[in-house]
């Protein structure tokens, strides 16, 4: 079989996304779940760092909360507000 697994379920990610865009909420082409999403900063880890980088963007762009594929649009929902805080905080610790 040829093409990416990276959760190993012995699907090709492609043909899961396809079937079910909603598992590529930043489309990247990559299943969200192999992915630490939330990590911000990209160190490694979920924390106050990832907070900080979300709220500084928000003060940056007041007049235009609008993102997309923008790692502090955590959600993937094209805007950049207080659920991309509360996705961070529900997912607080080391990146899988």
């Amino acid at each position: 079989m040829d093409g990416a697994d990276c959760d190993g379920d012995g699907q090709i990610d492609a043909c899961q996304i396809s079937a079910d865009p909603e598992l590529d909420q930043n489309l990247d082409t990559i299943l969200d779940a192999c992915q630490c999403l939330a990590d911000v900063s990209g160190d490694g880890l979920v924390d106050q760092a990832d907070v900080d980088a979300i709220l500084q963007w928000i003060q940056d762009n007041q007049d235009d909360p609008t993102c997309f594929g923008c790692p502090e649009d955590v959600n993937g929902d094209g805007l950049v507000d207080i659920a991309d805080v509360v996705e961070v905080n529900l997912n607080l610790g080391a990146c899988p």
